[in-house]
């Protein structure tokens, strides 16, 4: 079975270590050289990364971690987002789309 980590902030860590997910603290620019390890780990089959740390991330860098097979990469979209509910629900159908490979319609 493959592996799960969280990278958060210092502040969110608490949480996931008491729900028993292995987790990472990362602030600022130190996130890159985190996932870059992280990367190396060949049981490791989904990173969640908290959105407030996606700004210290290149494009190119965040590009080619959505295109990846393995690890998956899921953004943990920030409990404070005024009006961005369509982004976050866009996100996460281009991730079922990506992992079975067809169009999901949500009807509300």
């Amino acid at each position: 079975m493959k592996k799960v980590v969280v990278i958060t902030s210092p502040e969110a860590a608490h949480g996931f270590r008491l729900a028993g997910v292995e987790h990472i603290s990362a602030a600022g620019e130190e996130v890159y050289e985190k996932i870059k390890k992280c990367l190396e780990d060949k049981e490791l089959g989904l990173i969640i990364l908290e959105e407030g740390l996606t700004k210290f991330l290149s494009e190119d860098f965040l590009s080619m971690l959505e295109k990846s097979q393995l690890p998956i990469l899921a953004i943990l979209p920030s409990p404070i987002r005024a009006g961005k509910k369509e982004e976050i629900e866009d996100y996460t159908l281009r991730l079922i789309r990506r992992a079975i490979g067809y169009q999901l319609r949500i009807k509300r």
